[in-house]
Order: structure tokens, then sequence, then C-alpha cells
């Protein structure tokens, strides 16, 4: 079985309180697609904002699962797949899965083999799990800005995922 955070509709004055933890079938791997076991699903912003807002809820027939980004381990391959082996540690691109209420708050997913991305043994678990929107927004930020060479960026309340990967990128620039 398939445990997963559903949306079971959209309650505008308590948004949160339509999530439930409800159970579907491990999909199959379709030709082309490969189904990752899900191990690690951050929490982002983003997610929050699609329920908060329904966006998914909303539109969705049925109990959407939201979630944008996670880490994995390939599970089963489709007729046609030859980019990922079983055992494989993988980042899915959730979004289209996401259009159709198959985020990554749940225990498998099924995605097309172009949309995951390998991870190196280099790589630890927790990193590749954020990999999807907080690295590539750090980068496309400083990349706007284009703070010189040998200049500074100020960051304020750089706790956060974002404001940690600010300091990396910015040194790799």
């Amino acid at each position: 079985m398939n445990r997963a955070i559903g949306q079971r509709g959209f309650n505008a004055e308590n948004p949160e309180s339509a999530l439930e933890l409800i159970e579907k079938p491990i999909p199959s791997a379709a030709p082309g697609y490969v189904v990752v076991h899900i191990k690690l699903r951050p929490i982002n912003p983003t997610d929050l904002v699609t329920i908060r807002t329904g966006r998914i809820a909303r539109y969705v027939e049925g109990t959407p699962t939201p979630g944008s980004e996670g880490y994995g381990i390939v599970h089963a391959v489709g007729e046609g797949v030859t980019k990922v082996n079983l055992g494989q540690r993988v980042v899915p691109f959730m979004w289209e899965g996401l259009r159709v209420g198959e985020g990554s708050w749940q225990e498998y997913v099924s995605v097309r083999e172009d949309m995951l991305t390998a991870v190196p043994n280099s790589i630890p678990d927790e990193v590749a799990a954020q990999f999807v929107i907080n690295p590539w927004t750090a980068y496309g930020m400083l990349i706007e800005l284009g703070i010189p060479k040998g200049e500074y960026l100020l960051q304020t309340a750089a706790g956060s995922v974002i404001g940690s990967t600010v300091h990396v990128s910015h040194e790799l620039i």
C-alpha cells in the first residue's frame, strides 16, 4: 500500500483541516515511467501555499496529494527506461504529477524517466530531497543581483535552507 497525505476538499477557513492520511495503490511502471519510493519529502513554503489556496484541491477530483520536492530510490522501471536502474538514488521532478494531484507527500510516485535526476553518492539524502526549489531560487537570485566579484552580499536571517544556499551559491558563482 502507498500511504499519502491527501487534501480532501478545500476549507478556506482552515485549509490544513482537510489534510488526512490516506492509502492508495502503489503506482505501476508504465512504459517510459519510473516508480520512485520516496524516502524524504520536505515541506516547502510552496507546498503550504498550494494547500492554503486550494490550488490543487479545488481543481482535481478525489483527494489530491501535495508535495513539490523529495528524494527516493527507484522501485520499478517501465518498458523502455534506460537511464536509471532499480535501487538507484534519484530526485523526481513533481510538476507533472502535481497538476493531477500526485505530489511527493506519499511513499511512491510515478514519473517520466526524463523527470528524474540521479543523485551521486557524494550528496547526502537530506540535501538531495531539497534539490528542486531552493538551490535554483538562490542561484537565480544571485545571477539576477549580479554582484561583482570581490563585492559583498549582506544577508540577514539566513537560517533557512535558501539562506544557507545563498552563501554556498555565492562562493561558486
